[in-house]
């Protein structure tokens, strides 16, 4: 699911023993970020979101269907249109 072309990051360690102890070390502002991110990625990530996007890539590849046109290339040429 992953571009070819994607780069990943290289863990570090630092950083996440940093804010590990910060979990511990004040356990109630922990709690209040981890409900303000689940409220950004349910409201970013979502089902609605998701759906909607998927709307939106259809509706894309519909508008570059031609008669014989391989679905792949349909696809490719959606996922990489304009912003």
């Amino acid at each position: 699911p992953y571009l070819s072309d994607a780069q990943w990051a290289e863990p570090d360690y630092a950083y996440a023993a940093k804010y590990m102890r910060q979990i511990v070390e004040q356990p109630t502002r922990a709690n209040e970020r981890a409900h303000q991110a689940q409220r950004r990625i349910t409201g970013d990530f979502g089902v609605a979101k998701s759906a909607a996007s998927v709307a939106q890539l259809l509706a894309t590849i519909t508008q570059f269907e031609r008669p014989g046109a391989p679905r792949r290339s349909l696809l490719r040429r959606a996922l990489h249109r304009p912003s």
